[in-house]
């Protein structure tokens, strides 16, 4: 299955730019889709938005994993939480509860970057368990407004198959996003 998410999520994300896809997979799959779209952003034209795992052990995990992460940015606010140890390069915010702040660091992070800058939010499941749905929705909304006005994509990783009120979310994913791909095991397909 990596080789096959490898090669396919970046040709998903050159047809899809600019603008808002969700990507619906299992966990099993979550590090080789990250990696796919890594390699479309070539590290220099990625914005990574950590909200479930903290960016120092994605980019180890990534970089353990061959792809270059040194050029990729971050915005990470789930490191403080967890109290996780911090790098000088990441941006962070306080919690991921603080989605205004998010979204100031986020715009703040992208002013230098010139449009086609994937930016990818590493777990909207995260964010649905620190906040309200309503809350997440609207954080969604005024993200991948702000990022189509400029030629962004945002790419929203959506972890299949877990429970809760994540689920309740899924309408709203339909909604916002300009596409929704499920990978993987098509029969497990929320939509």
């Amino acid at each position: 299955m990596s080789d096959e998410h490898l090669r396919k999520v970046p040709e998903i994300l050159r047809e899809c730019a600019p603008g808002v896809i969700t990507l619906v997979m299992s966990a099993d799959d979550y590090f080789d889709v990250l990696r796919g779209a890594v390699r479309h952003g070539d590290g220099s034209r990625t914005l990574l938005i950590c909200s479930s795992l903290p960016a120092s052990l994605l980019f180890s995990t990534l970089d353990g994993l061959g792809e270059q992460t040194a050029e990729i940015k971050a915005v990470d606010c789930i490191s403080e939480t967890l109290m996780h140890p911090k790098e000088a390069s990441v941006c962070y915010v306080e919690s991921p509860r603080f989605l205004e702040i998010l979204l100031l660091e986020t715009r703040r992070a992208l002013l230098v970057e010139e449009r086609g800058t994937t930016v990818l939010l590493d777990s909207v499941n995260a964010l649905t368990l620190h906040n309200s749905r309503e809350r997440a929705v609207a954080f969604l909304e005024a993200l991948s407004n702000r990022l189509r006005r400029e030629g962004h994509l945002l790419v929203l990783f959506y972890i299949n198959n877990t429970v809760g009120k994540q689920e309740s979310i899924m309408h709203d994913l339909e909604i916002l996003s300009d596409r929704i791909i499920v990978l993987g095991d098509s029969e497990s397909n929320p939509f």
